[in-house]
């Protein structure tokens, strides 16, 4: 009778072994499609629940934005459901309004909702504001490009073709969604009024302005049938040239504007000035759409660039790329992708070294690509992209993917030296190993699990991005490793051994890793063997350790003790790794009194002492933004993948790379340029790719009196820069401050003559900040019409005082005669949260341990008082930071609780597990160190990493927990199955350890892989984690084990001796008294 084939993954892959080969074939090929199609990005994409809503107001004061911009969009977008916060910025360019919603919030809908408010606040903003634009806070929305267009010719003439013609060009290529433009201004039409001729007429300027608003129409007017057919009415009164607007009528007596204004030409003065080593030109941010890829869409706008050559209209025009995130993408995975291959060599001469065997080495290998091709198909089914987080995640993987191989193979080739034939041992030997398998395996998965309990944010997404790769290649090692391995174990027949192994067994080194003759072993040659050396070292540390367990216990307490006080309590904190972009900002704020013009002379001053350590630092570009308040300067360093032809640059002289990081240039340029200028000040920093990763944070105190701010504000300054040294600058909104002309109108003479408040405001806001009329159309184009006053008459306060009126009864009436003038001090900035004034006190600092100066705050805050109603909170930076640490902290608890339910399950016990979770802070004693002494700060990705290490390194104990278990069922005595199991599984803990951490070193070991983002943190964790966590568990799992299972014992008997006692006391209780008390004669 034949006998029924096992029903289970091996035995099915040895039963149809066509159908196992055909679908490995089948999932290589979806994988290289896949990785072929997923989407590259930098940063995994994050739809935080942030909208911002920028209400340009041009020239208006931070006050005026305050009042009639702010205040009524707060009042509207208050009204949202699922709002958290509303922070309101307000300065001489309009309000900037950040809506933050709660985290989970449909911002879909969310998006539409504030649109519908939009809609609404637009009736009740001033008529000069136009447009509100809204834009939805995600990292794909950050620009990919950023380049300048530049040439001979005259650059208004430029801009205009950029905007009219290279504009649309680029805006149709694929994976493009939005461009921004910053040049020379439009060509624009002027009305200049001259005030004496306004008052020499009898004419006011609100009411010509008036005139020419309703002069130049294009209004729908309805529609009319004839013959049958229906005709639309429009009626037209559109300017065609500066003559038709200079002839229109404004006021009584047929006065024609071209008698009180002049009409022209004119481009419009700038309020801020660009430019690239001191070259003006046209420039332009492309942001990509949310799903397009990054890389293939900067490429697709570098290829319409190279067709400007070819182009007549651009022929003479140049390109500097100053920007482009494909080139950072392609040198960090680039990195990556080096890193992964180097860790897969190394993990497979590991492999070798271990096994000595060619073909089984080849055959255990092949489950490294073959499992990583089942996470490219999920990633690209589930929309995931290929970005830092997931090329690290598959980083980390590559080691441990060949860990379930290893044990199925270890197994298989135990039971052919048992004397089963190649299929037999195949099928037991992988049976056997399929549960504690499956069991490290669910351990690896069970600290991402809570992920999905979390809150959306920066920890949250990228744990999991992070857990997509790593747990996809874990179960389809797992898979591979059960089906594919034995089967391909079962068809390697026994043949001659190729000649470079028989010289190493003919000299000894076919011995090296075995454990043969070490207590139990097979007699052998007496030859110098390394690893069975090792291995004897090793039993006699266990059996000296589990003859003194409490020494023991008492050395690992006092060096976790030494772990906590000093890593630990000193590790750096920061919320993001750092990605230097090889730049250094230095930031500009000049005081009252300067205009554009002295401002473009004082940066070019500055650009020409930076120009002058061009050579010796290394710089490539230097590019500057300046307007009357201040501005930025952005120097960019060399780097080693610039190519200077591709950007038209000269070629690179000899030596220009920086021989100075980015820090030290900053700090050179720090020590060698003036900090204080005439008029203002220079402030340095290093420039970040995202704005989490600056290095500064921001504190908000809230408050009724404004002035009392202010002086809580100055207070907490001086406390900082007391207490912390770390901190470089600290700023303040108040300290930005600016004179004005405040006006008051007189309400009796404003009565007296009929005109009200508005009127008058907007009189003078006519005469000096201007008025945007309509357009005037010509040969296509259409040129913005504004009207104010000539300079001349702007120019004095004397010339404001004596702007006519027109009152009620016709009469004129000066603007002296109906305000009161008066002068004072305004903040430049009004920044607001949920409809209330804030001072923000900002502050830079220096290193990385943003976690440390966190606690300095709170040290600080603890004793500031503060008057009742007067609070400060932390800004966001700080905010990010606690709520990732809460979180971290909340993911460790719940990940050990699921990992203690795997195990005991497992092993069907509740104590067993308690010995095999004491690797948990074995581990903890090398990651931590390993960070301090490399000088690594802690962020987002250590944590992650951290998580990741707890679920791999319970599976050492696993290994040794589950052979004591089976070797004490046999009714071998529990020292010597404690021993056996040191002996016998010190070999597979050490490959699958090895394999792991070599795996891991190319990223740990360096600092700035392509030199621009440091993730070396998520490496250090897991080979410090491993190294101390394999070499201990090896010693402290016994003795735990051992300690927990004469507890039990002593329990047991504890617990039994009461209950004997209970029941004899039950036994006596049923009989009478007097028996218990027998009479003694």
């Amino acid at each position: 009778m034949r006998s029924r084939k096992r029903i289970s993954p091996p035995g099915i892959a040895l039963a149809r072994p066509v159908t196992i080969f055909m679908l490995l074939v089948t999932a290589l090929c979806l994988g290289v499609i896949s990785i072929n199609r997923l989407p590259i990005e930098f940063l995994p994409p994050m739809d935080l629940p942030f909208i911002i809503c920028q209400i340009p107001y041009i020239g208006a004061t931070p006050e005026q934005v305050e009042k009639e911009v702010a205040i009524p969009a707060e009042g509207e977008f208050r009204t949202l459901s699922s709002l958290e916060r509303v922070l309101t910025t307000c300065d001489s360019n309009g309000a900037t309004i950040r809506l933050i919603f709660e985290m989970g919030t449909d911002m879909a809908n969310a998006t539409a909702d504030v649109r519908d408010r939009m809609e609404r606040l637009k009736l009740q903003l001033p008529d000069e504001i136009e447009n509100i634009f809204l834009r939805r806070f995600n990292l794909n929305s950050m620009p990919v490009m950023a380049f300048s267009i530049y040439g001979p010719g005259d650059e208004e003439e430029l801009a205009y073709l950029v905007r009219t013609i290279l504009k649309p060009r680029i805006m149709r290529l694929d994976g493009v969604a939005d461009i921004t433009i910053f040049g020379k201004p439009e060509k624009e039409v002027l009305i200049e009024f001259d005030q004496d001729a306004l008052r020499n007429r009898g004419a006011g300027l609100f009411q010509v302005v008036s005139a020419l608003r309703q002069s130049s129409i294009n209004v729908s007017a309805g529609d009319i049938a004839d013959g049958g057919r229906k005709f639309y009415v429009r009626t037209l009164g559109e300017f065609t040239t500066p003559e038709d607007i200079g002839r229109l009528i404004v006021g009584s007596n047929a006065l024609r504007l071209r008698d009180v204004a002049t009409v022209g030409y004119r481009t419009r003065e700038v309020s801020t000035d660009f430019s690239i080593d001191g070259r003006s030109g046209t420039f332009m941010l492309v942001r990509k759409e949310a799903e397009a890829n990054a890389i293939q869409t900067c490429r697709n706008v570098h290829a319409e660039l190279e067709k400007l050559a070819s182009d007549p209209i651009f022929r003479d025009t140049k390109t500097f790329m100053f920007f482009d995130q494909s080139d950072l993408i392609l040198s960090t995975l680039g990195s990556l992708k080096s890193s992964a291959g180097m860790g897969a060599v190394l993990a497979v001469i590991v492999l070798f070294l271990f096994l000595l065997r060619m073909r089984p080495t080849i055959v255990v290998a092949t489950a490294i690509p073959t499992s990583a091709v089942f996470a490219f198909i999920y990633m690209y089914f589930f929309g995931i992209t290929l970005n830092l987080i997931t090329m690290i995640s598959f980083i980390l993987a590559i080691g441990m993917l060949i860990d379930d191989s290893i044990v199925v193979i270890e197994n298989i080739y135990r039971h052919r030296q048992l004397g089963l034939d190649r299929k037999q041992s195949a099928l037991i030997g992988t049976e056997e190993v399929i549960l504690p398998n499956f069991a490290s395996a669910l351990t690896t998965l069970a600290p991402f699990v809570p992920v999905f309990y979390l809150d959306a944010g920066i920890f949250s997404t990228y744990l999991r991005q992070f857990a997509v790769p790593i747990v996809i290649c874990q179960f389809s090692s797992l898979l591979i490793g059960i089906t594919f391995i034995p089967l391909a174990v079962s068809r390697i027949k026994p043949r001659r051994e190729m000649q470079i192994m028989q010289f190493l067994r003919r000299h000894g080194f076919a011995r090296l890793l075995s454990t043969d003759d070490v207590i139990g072993g097979q007699g052998g040659t007496r030859r110098w063997n390394p690893f069975r050396r090792l291995a004897w070292w090793y039993l006699v540390v266990l059996g000296w350790s589990l003859r003194n367990r409490m020494l023991v216990l008492g050395i690992i307490i006092v060096v976790l003790g030494l772990t906590w006080f000093v890593p630990y309590s000193n590790m750096q904190m920061q919320n993001e790794p750092a990605v230097d972009t090889r730049q250094v900002e230095i930031n500009v704020r000049l005081d009252q009194g300067y205009d554009l013009d002295k401002a473009r002379a004082l940066f070019a001053d500055i650009r020409g002492l930076v120009d002058e350590q061009r050579a010796e630092l290394g710089i490539k570009n230097v590019f500057t933004r300046c307007d009357q308040y201040g501005g930025d300067i952005n120097i960019y360093l060399y780097t080693d993948d610039d190519k200077d032809e591709a950007n038209g640059l000269p070629e690179r002289p000899e030596g220009m790379d920086s021989p100075y990081s980015t820090e030290e240039a900053m700090d050179i340029l720090w020590q060698r340029l003036p900090r204080k200028i005439p008029g203002g000040e220079l402030r340095f920093r290093v420039a970040e790719a995202t704005e989490q990763s600056t290095r500064s944070f921001a504190l908000q105190l809230r408050g009724d009196d404004a002035a009392m701010l202010r002086v809580y504000a100055d207070q907490l300054e001086k406390r900082m820069v007391e207490t912390i040294p770390d901190i470089t600058e600290v700023t303040t909104d108040v300290e930005r401050r600016r004179s004005e002309i405040q006006l008051g109108v007189r309400e009796n003479m404003a009565d007296l003559h009929g005109l009200t408040p508005l009127g008058i405001a907007q009189t003078v806001d006519f005469a000096l900040r201007g008025v945007r009329l309509s357009y005037l159309k010509q040969g296509g184009r259409e040129i913005p019409v504004w009207a104010q006053f000539q300079e001349e008459d702007r120019k004095s306060k004397a010339n404001l005082e004596n702007v006519a009126l027109i009152g009620q009864g016709g009469g004129q009436v000066s603007l002296n005669q109906l305000v009161e003038f008066g002068k004072a001090d305004s903040p430049q900035v009004i920044n607001r949260v949920n409809g209330k004034n804030v001072i923000s006190v900002t502050s830079k600092f220096k290193g990385q341990d943003l976690g440390g100066i966190m606690a300095k705050l709170k040290e600080i805050l603890t004793t500031f008082g503060m008057a009742p109603g007067y609070t400060v909170e932390f800004g966001d930076e700080l905010m990010n930071l606690e709520e990732n640490s809460a979180n971290f902290t909340a993911m460790m608890v719940l990940a050990v609780i699921l990992i203690y339910v795997v195990l005991g399950a497992t092993f069907e016990s509740f104590i067993l597990p308690v010995s095999i979770l004491a690797t948990l802070p074995l581990a903890a004693i090398g990651s931590f160190w390993y960070l301090y002494i490399s000088d690594t700060p802690f962020d987002v990705l250590c944590m992650i990493g951290f998580l990741l290490l707890v679920g791999i390194i319970v599976k050492n104990g696993i290994v040794l927990i589950d052979f004591i278990k089976m070797e004490r069922e046999r009714g071998v005595d529990r020292y010597t199955a404690v021993l056996c199991a040191g002996r016998d599984r010190l070999r597979p803990v050490l490959m699958t350890a090895s394999t792991t951490i070599l795996g891991s070193l190319p990223i740990g070991i360096g600092s700035e892989l392509g030199g621009e983002v440091s993730f070396d943190g998520v490496g250090k964790i897991l080979i410090g984690g491993m190294v101390t966590g394999t070499l201990l568990t090896m010693v402290i799992v016994p003795v735990v084990y051992t300690v927990i299972d004469d507890l039990r014992v002593w329990f047991s008997s504890y617990f039994a001796n009461l209950g004997n006692l209970l029941r004899i006391r039950r036994a006596y209780g049923a009989r009478p008294k007097e028996s218990l008390h027998p009479t003694i004669h």
